[in-house]
């Protein structure tokens, strides 16, 4: 019965899953549990709900493992001999710093070909089709030429044939990236003699060679979707200090007989009202 549930009941509960299942699988597993609890004291057949002092795993962040330039570059180079379709896809990811479920879930009505962008509106997550979790997720990432171009010779594979972009040998969409990493992933990092990462840390690899190219920290947020830029600085700290330093440029901008900065000064006497 629900109302002899006590709390150390669900903390063995917890630990006993841990012998086959991540932490973070064992919190998501407590999710429909609280809402069984909740419904239960909210109905009254229960005089507390013993899960709010049932508190999640903590769940440290994965390493970040990201290749450097040669390393990206021998990949691609190396799929676009074997694979063109895998070397499409990875192009994107290297390229565009979107989650591997994001870029599987890839659909033409989404490729914005006039303002090379793609608008991320749908991942795949345990191999279902959902809308991102979070209000930052959901967003328009720019593409590099490199990126529209993959995605230009993706078209002859997908496009008319699959409103997603990305598709098996059947010419259904990928559900999870498994085949990929099996297939593709580790045979082309084996053969290359580059240690193993998951596939994820192209992501990775986007945003630290990103920063080490001197791109804007807030858009490289932006297009990573992230909630703010200091969960971008914060996550990549040592990439964001690795950059050179370099003097600001505000004072040689004041200090210049600078046209936009008198054309803005002008304007602004215009708008005031006591000029």
């Amino acid at each position: 019965m629900i109302n002899n549930i006590a709390v150390e009941d669900v903390e063995n509960y917890r630990y006993a899953l841990l012998d086959d299942l991540s932490k973070k699988t064992v919190n998501c597993r407590m999710t429909p549990l609280r809402r069984i609890f909740e419904y239960a004291y909210t109905k009254g057949y229960i005089k507390e709900d013993i899960m709010g002092r049932v508190k999640n795993f903590n769940i440290d962040l994965p390493d970040i493992e990201p290749f450097n330039q040669a390393e990206v570059n021998a990949i691609l180079t190396h799929l676009k001999e074997k694979n063109q379709k895998a070397y499409n896809m990875f192009v994107i990811l290297f390229h565009t710093g979107m989650r591997i479920g994001e870029v599987l879930a890839m659909k033409w009505k989404y490729f914005d070909e006039m303002f090379q962008s793609y608008n991320v509106r749908e991942q795949f997550t345990d191999r279902k089709l959902e809308d991102p979790k979070t209000k930052s997720s959901k967003r328009t990432v720019p593409l590099t030429e490199e990126a529209m171009r993959a995605l230009k010779d993706q078209k002859q594979h997908t496009y008319l044939k699959s409103e997603f972009i990305f598709c098996n040998q059947y010419g259904e969409p990928w559900l999870s990236s498994e085949h990929i990493m099996r297939q593709v992933w580790t045979p082309t990092l084996k053969k290359l003699g580059i240690a193993y990462r998951i596939i994820y840390q192209c992501r990775h690899t986007h945003a630290s060679l990103s920063i080490l190219a001197g791109d804007n920290l807030a858009h490289i947020a932006e297009r990573m979707g992230h909630k703010n830029v200091g969960t971008l600085i914060t996550r990549y700290a040592k990439y964001v200090k690795a950059v050179e330093f370099q003097q600001p440029k505000i004072g040689a901008f004041l200090s210049s007989n600078n046209s936009i900065c008198q054309n803005a000064v002008r304007n602004e006497k215009t708008l005031s009202p006591n000029s």
